[in-house]
């Protein structure tokens, strides 16, 4: 599950900086407005009484758990730490990157195919996070360059 947030209409102060300083510095900068992304997305919600020890219930970090008839706790360790699991890639000429998550449930829980149930107790979105930080991630794109070439 991955979304690209796209920087239109920079080509010509990319080329302006193409002949002060090249590219490589964009690296830096796309990786920092990259990681706004990430950070944003990987909060969790405050826990809910889902996660509390009921019947059954979703303990964070581990998976489902559940008491049996005579008292003890069973449970299946099925967490594949979402949050943590959010990461980057910075495109080798600075120019781009994505933020994606490999978690097999991520789709379900942050992503297109959001539950209801999810939704209802505050989990963020990829697409969220797009519309909240992306602009912002734009202006800071845009702000280093025209420091860097003095603009």
């Amino acid at each position: 599950m991955n979304y690209v947030i796209d920087v239109k209409g920079i080509e010509p102060i990319l080329a302006k900086l193409e002949q002060v300083k090249g590219l490589k510095f964009l690296k830096g900068v796309m990786g920092a407005a990259l990681s706004d992304v990430k950070n944003w997305i990987a909060v969790y919600p405050p826990e809910s009484e889902a996660n509390m020890p009921g019947r059954r219930w979703y303990q964070r970090g581990y998976g489902q758990r559940w008491y049996r008839k005579d008292g003890t706790m069973g449970g299946m360790k099925t967490s594949q730490q979402l949050g943590q699991s959010w990461a980057y890639k910075v495109d080798q000429d600075g120019m781009g990157g994505v933020v994606g998550n490999k978690v097999t449930y991520a789709p379900f829980v942050q992503g297109p195919k959001q539950a209801l149930f999810h939704k209802g107790r505050g989990w963020r979105t990829i697409e969220q996070a797009v519309v909240e930080v992306g602009p912002k991630v734009i202006d800071k794109i845009k702000a280093q360059i025209q420091a860097w070439i003095g603009g």
